[in-house]
């Protein structure tokens, strides 16, 4: 009922910020060959998303292969569409990890919160960068502190996560009888064994980051071009800027997939920069189009490309 509410919310404002005849014309001005490059560059950071979830996959028991993160990060591109806010899909890839794996679930869980973790902390830090390089922008200094103020509290809270002595104190706290305790016990003790592996392998951490940047920058290069086929005359680290804070906005579990809160952000976030509301709107919708193709490329893979994971696992350099 949230999500719904959220959804109609969205459309309701965007009902009125947007004169609706106008968005079939801005449409048209796209190019076919943009929108194909645009879901090229969207599959290209899917896979690569794959990659950095095993980057930071401690998998001690050598149970998933590259296929494997690759088809449960499809699942969650799909689910997403669905679950709520743009991190809903989430929920459905732990819980098929959780049932597809023979050991050591609690581990392969709490590599995906880190996941996570690391993709928004890059996003936000990398929209930071932008921001400090757009020059010209309006309101620079206040939406540069608003990203400040998220990259402050996001390191924070790797450091508190990060901390052996947190997590053994939080693990000793929830040791109590009763099955919802002894979840969260078992997943703060896979953290804990998590902590123990970044901490021995920074160099996952490092790398992870790195590759943050092809990813992102493959969305900031949609919506650059898309931005382009408009007629919205904008710098690149503007755009990036602001696609950096509108993800911050649409992760928020208010909508389905982030379907009309990402066109309302966009709308406010470029109306900063004297941009129509109908060029902005379009701008988001485009972008919640190629997650819906997407997701359909996805639904095939809730079936099919399932391995059995008691197999010889595939060696891995630690």
């Amino acid at each position: 009922m949230l999500r719904i509410a959220g959804l109609l919310a969205s459309l309701f404002a965007l009902w009125h910020m947007v004169e609706w005849s106008e968005l079939g014309v801005i449409v048209g001005e796209i190019s076919v060959p943009v929108l194909a490059l645009s879901l090229l560059l969207a599959m290209v950071s899917t896979w690569l998303t794959s990659v950095r979830w095993r980057l930071l996959d401690p998998d001690l028991a050598q149970q998933m292969r590259g296929w494997d993160y690759f088809r449960y990060v499809m699942i969650g591109a799909t689910a997403n569409m669905f679950m709520p806010g743009a991190l809903g899909g989430d929920a459905i890839r732990i819980a098929f990890v959780a049932k597809d794996l023979k050991s050591h679930r609690g581990v392969a869980v709490a590599a995906i919160v880190a996941d996570r973790w690391v993709g928004l902390f890059s996003i936000i830090l990398l929209g930071t960068i932008a921001s400090l390089a757009a020059h010209g922008l309006e309101y620079r200094t206040e939406l540069l502190s608003v990203l400040l103020t998220m990259d402050l509290v996001f390191i924070l809270g790797w450091f508190i996560a990060g901390s052996r002595v947190f997590s053994a104190g939080l693990t000793r706290l929830v040791d109590r009888p009763g099955l919802p305790w002894r979840l969260l016990s078992a997943f703060f003790r896979s953290w804990q064994q998590g902590v123990e592996f970044y901490a021995a392998h920074p160099g996952r951490i490092f790398s992870a980051l790195l590759i943050c940047l092809p990813i992102h920058a493959c969305w900031f290069l949609i919506v650059y071009l898309l931005a382009g086929e408009m007629g919205i005359e904008l710098s690149f680290a503007s755009l990036a800027m602001v696609t950096a804070l509108s993800w911050v906005i649409v992760a928020v579990p208010v909508s389905f997939g982030g379907v009309g809160l990402r066109e309302v952000s966009f709308v406010f976030l470029l109306s900063l920069q004297g941009i129509a509301a109908e060029q902005a709107a379009v701008l988001g919708a485009c972008q919640s189009a190629i997650f819906l193709i997407r997701a359909v490329f996805g639904v095939p893979f809730f079936w099919f490309g399932r391995r059995d994971m008691s197999v010889t696992p595939v060696k891995r350099v630690a």
